[in-house]
């Protein structure tokens, strides 16, 4: 059986060819607005600042370095392809620093993003609801503990 658990977290995003999640943090990157309940976490891209959207209009570059607040930690991602749509979306793909089996595919159709965030503690799954706020649900029953 599959158990699911989901929490707030407002955040906004940073974008760093060189900086990892402290300098992220100083430099106003994501920043948590609630903390997260048990292991799972929703994420939303509300307009915070000029970055808080960046990801769902342009995705880091392929080598482009960003961080995620994860419940487990801070990731530090490194993208490794963007592939881009004639309706303007795009799919993106990226590997955590520390651990190449960490593994994130995300996917922005129509202004909607969605895709699977994969950690030591499961996967995540990342979709859009009505108001626009990114969702990642984790899953997970085959990582116990």
């Amino acid at each position: 059986m599959s158990f699911f658990r989901t929490a707030i977290v407002s955040i906004t995003l940073f974008v760093s060819a060189l900086g990892g999640a402290s300098s992220a943090l100083a430099a106003g990157g994501w920043e948590l607005q609630s903390a997260p309940l048990g292991r799972a976490v929703a994420l939303s891209p509300a307009a915070v600042n000029a970055h808080a959207l960046s990801l769902q209009q342009t995705p880091p570059a392929v080598g482009a370095r960003w961080s995620i607040p994860l419940p487990e930690g801070w990731t530090d991602w490194r993208t490794t392809s963007v592939s881009y749509q004639d309706d303007g979306g795009f799919r993106w793909q990226g590997k955590a620093l520390d651990n190449d089996a960490h593994q994130a595919v995300l996917v922005s159709h129509r202004g909607a993003l969605s895709g699977v965030i994969w950690t030591r503690h499961g996967h995540y799954e990342v979709a859009s609801d009505a108001e626009g706020s990114l969702l990642l649900t984790l899953d997970d029953s085959l990582y116990p503990g």
